[in-house]
């Protein structure tokens, strides 16, 4: 039996609202990744020979507004470390003048001796958030200075340190 045209263009109509749903769906999914990436600011700084010099302060600066953020510390070594924890100082310099000291005892192992964070490789990542919230009362350059506070001049194992700031 032949289809009249009348259910042959039922068909079609279905067939062209079914694709239009699809690349709607796929149109949202994009957006919606677009909008998740909060980053504002990410750098890392590599160090020579996989070792943190005590005295090499790690300086960074970021331009920030009057909205909150996470800051995070992302500390990347690898298995020749061998501490349970990094210790160090932040000193955070706001665009307003305010100052903000804070000592970090970052447990880098586990109780039973196994890293904490991502492996690849025999390289491992770890993510510490060192603040949350954090609300910005003016805008401007944020200033953060982070030392080692390890009692040996060099803490080997160290690949590097970084920070990541994300918008809340």
């Amino acid at each position: 039996m032949k289809e009249n045209t009348f259910q042959i263009l039922r068909k079609k109509t279905r067939l062209f609202y079914s694709l239009n749903r699809i690349y709607l769906i796929f149109i949202l999914i994009f957006l919606m990744s677009a909008c998740g990436n909060k980053v504002t600011y990410d750098s890392f700084e590599q160090f020579e020979n996989n070792s943190w010099n005590r005295f090499n302060e790690l300086n960074f600066e970021f331009p920030v507004d009057k909205s909150t953020y996470n800051i995070y510390l992302t500390i990347k070594f690898d298995e020749t470390y061998s501490y349970n924890e990094l210790l160090i100082n932040t000193a955070f310099y706001t665009p307003s003048g305010e100052e903000r000291f804070t000592n970090y005892e970052i447990k880098v192992r586990d109780k039973n001796g196994e890293f904490i964070g991502e492996n690849h490789d025999n390289n491992i990542k770890l993510i510490f958030p060192l603040r949350k919230n954090f609300r910005f009362s003016k805008e401007g350059i944020c200033k953060l200075e982070i030392e080692n506070l390890m009692t040996k001049i060099e803490t080997s194992g160290i690949i590097g340190i970084g920070i990541i700031i994300e918008r809340d």
